[in-house]
């Protein structure tokens, strides 16, 4: 049977790199080297998130961003949440109006954003009433419970509309709200597409 002389080749060009890797001062200058690049990351991340001017940087993944000196994570398909630091400010169930709240907050216009942010909590708060009452509608149904199973159905029928209704009022308010003035005297506009 034939052998793989691949192993031994590899195996002796680690041993001859090895004593580079074990001598002390090199370790010492690749650790002080990693450091002052992680401190010196996380200087200029931090200079970038309080500069008047706000970047939206990817985080760690495709589902997190940050903006100024908040965080924007993806919870679920529904949910966006923003944290400061380690806080948690609040979830949105869209991710437009969390990324305004974000830009506005950041550069002192969270009072012209108040009404869209409570348009998005009552959209997040009508969805989740109607899942929870066709969770109850089928349970009722299972079980033929007829007359709550009639009074889920319309539960759910007049949720639904307040739901359309308070949609388009929270699509109005991000249309609107994205042609505010990001900073004084500048007409700039923000654009955040779905």
């Amino acid at each position: 049977m034939a052998t793989s002389h691949t192993k031994r080749k590899r195996s002796r060009k680690r041993k001859q790199d090895r004593p580079l890797l074990d001598n002390p001062e090199i370790n010492n200058v690749l650790s002080q080297t990693v450091k002052f690049l992680h401190t010196w990351t996380q200087r200029e991340i931090h200079k970038l998130a309080t500069d008047g001017n706000v970047v939206i940087l990817p985080g760690k993944n495709k589902n997190s961003y940050l903006i100024g000196k908040y965080q924007l994570c993806r919870y679920n398909d529904t949910c966006w949440t923003v944290t400061e630091d380690t806080k948690k400010i609040q979830d949105f169930h869209d991710r437009r109006a969390a990324v305004l709240y974000c830009l506005r907050t950041h550069n002192k216009y969270s009072k012209q954003f108040e009404e869209t942010r409570m348009m998005d909590a009552e959209v997040g708060k009508l969805a989740q009433d109607i899942e929870n009452y066709q969770l109850r509608s089928e349970h009722a149904r299972k079980n033929k419970n007829w007359f709550l199973y009639d009074t889920m159905q319309a539960r759910i029928s007049e949720l639904s509309s307040k739901l359309d209704y308070a949609q388009e009022q929270l699509e109005k308010s991000l249309k609107w709200a994205k042609y505010i003035k990001t900073q004084d005297g500048s007409h700039e506009t923000t654009r955040i597409r779905n």
